[in-house]
């Protein structure tokens, strides 16, 4: 889906004055397909979800499988998975923010 759905999204909660984590999860999606259309077919999961303590954001991990570039040169097929995190405003559906986010 394009920003500009992501950004009717937010418009729409704007009117409601906050969200739920479904919502947030959505316009998370959204924004991470707009900015890197070419993840639509890397398996796109769901994988963290945290709302700040003080409740303004939600803070959504989405993972995706990604093929490494060795793997590509030495013709190998491994996967591994990629996370991103984003901040989203609670209030008004506006993603503040998109992290990359390591795994331990």
């Amino acid at each position: 889906m394009p920003v500009a759905k992501a950004k009717e999204i937010a418009t729409a909660l704007r009117k409601k004055r906050g969200m739920d984590v479904k919502q947030a999860t959505r316009i998370a999606m959204h924004y991470l397909f707009e900015l890197m259309p070419a993840l639509r077919n890397q398996n796109v999961m769901l994988e963290e979800v945290e709302q700040s303590d003080d409740g303004r954001y939600w803070l959504i991990t989405l993972g995706y499988d990604s093929v490494s570039r060795a793997a590509v040169v030495l013709g190998l097929r491994g996967q591994a998975r990629e996370y991103k995190t984003f901040k989203v405003d609670a209030n008004t559906g506006e993603v503040l923010s998109m992290k990359i986010r390591a795994i331990d």
